[in-house]
């Protein structure tokens, strides 16, 4: 039977081999930190010299709160539940690209929002990047669809609150730019009784 070059039991089974200082040790002993293996202390003085202050120095400054009421009083900052990004002057070059785009490769494209996606930084040279996304936030929340489905049947002057609630609701754009963006999608699709305001 083989004894632990550390602690002297005996070992029941296989011995662990210390791979740096080649002795056996048994299951409790066997990483080279638990027996003070003097290959560990001969590979790495430096590291060990660098490393053992620096994390003292970390786990002095991290100090657990002493003070529970001062935990209450500080607060984190909460953010509105429904921020609404401030935007200046919209833009109307991605609405004009969009018409463009919609009469180039029809109506299908809305099908497409990677591609639709891609057309539009094209053809607004990499620019007018809130207008776009605007536009393409709008079409994942399926706001094309809709207006192509009821453009015969519903009203636009129904439509339109409906549609303007579901993508304000859903995105954290002003109220403007949400309109804006239904308003293109009207456009590009060349629907003409699109009320003024």
């Amino acid at each position: 039977m083989t004894k632990c070059d550390f602690c002297g039991k005996t070992i029941e089974g296989m011995p662990f081999t210390c791979r740096r200082c080649k002795g056996d040790f048994c299951g409790d002993h066997r990483l080279p930190e638990y027996h003070n293996c003097r290959g560990l202390k001969r590979r790495s003085p430096v590291l060990q010299q660098v490393t053992k202050p620096a994390i003292r120095e970390i786990q002095q400054k991290i100090k657990p709160p002493t003070n529970p009421i001062l935990e209450e009083t500080v607060s984190p900052v909460m953010l509105t539940p429904n921020p609404k990004k401030i935007d200046g002057d919209i833009d109307n070059i991605p609405r004009e690209k969009l018409r463009e785009i919609v009469k180039t490769y029809g109506e299908t494209i809305i099908d497409n929002p990677k591609r639709l996606r891609a057309l539009l930084s094209d053809y607004c040279c990499g620019g007018n990047k809130r207008e776009i996304n605007a536009i393409i936030s709008s079409l994942e929340e399926r706001i094309p669809h809709e207006i192509l489905k009821s453009k015969n049947t519903v009203p636009l002057n129904i439509l339109l609150p409906q549609l303007k609630k579901r993508l304000s609701e859903n995105t954290y754009y002003s109220d403007d730019l949400v309109a804006w963006s239904i308003k293109t999608w009207i456009l590009a699709f060349g629907i003409q009784n699109l009320p003024q305001k």
